[in-house]
């Protein structure tokens, strides 16, 4: 398998299948911050959004924010929403994965990590044989930098969308 290919494709975070995740024996999921779970520079996460979350945690799926944000913009929803966080996560290099599932002693098949980038929240994870899940971005704002990885990881997301 390519590591710029995702295990799951979605249109959004807030329709991810808990119970599929469930299925596969997922106990942790290591769930990226902006435009992913909140529109990059919003101070509210959705209804939806949190709804999820609480649902994760509610069937036993233990949810880690994993950031390459700065920790003033992170931790404020991660105290909110009730889950660990790790800000400057440095993704896609894997040693915050690496750190985290030796942390919380969780074997790669149990641990799934979903984003909205496949050059930052999914090369990561899929070099180191851990569940991916891409979802399209949930804002529309981008950072320069992404905006330039949005168009060159395009035709890896192509074939997805269809």
């Amino acid at each position: 398998m390519s590591v710029f290919k995702p295990d799951l494709y979605l249109k959004r975070f807030a329709l991810l299948d808990v119970n599929e995740l469930v299925k596969r024996n997922i106990r942790l999921l290591l769930v990226d911050f902006d435009n992913t779970i909140v529109p990059l520079g919003s101070p509210y996460i959705g209804a939806k959004e949190a709804s999820k979350i609480r649902e994760l945690k509610e069937q036993g799926i233990e949810v880690i924010i994993l950031s390459n944000n700065k920790r003033s913009r992170v931790e404020p929803f991660a105290r909110k929403l009730g889950v660990e966080f790790i800000s400057f996560a440095l993704k896609p290099f894997f040693h915050q994965y690496l750190r985290i599932l030796t942390q919380k002693k969780c074997p790669v098949e149990q641990a799934a990590a979903l984003g909205d980038q496949l050059f930052t929240d999914i090369i990561g994870a899929n070099a180191l044989g851990i569940y991916t899940i891409y979802c399209e971005p949930i804002g529309t704002k981008d950072r320069i930098t992404t905006r330039v990885l949005r168009r060159i990881e395009e035709p890896f997301l192509k074939h997805e969308r269809n």
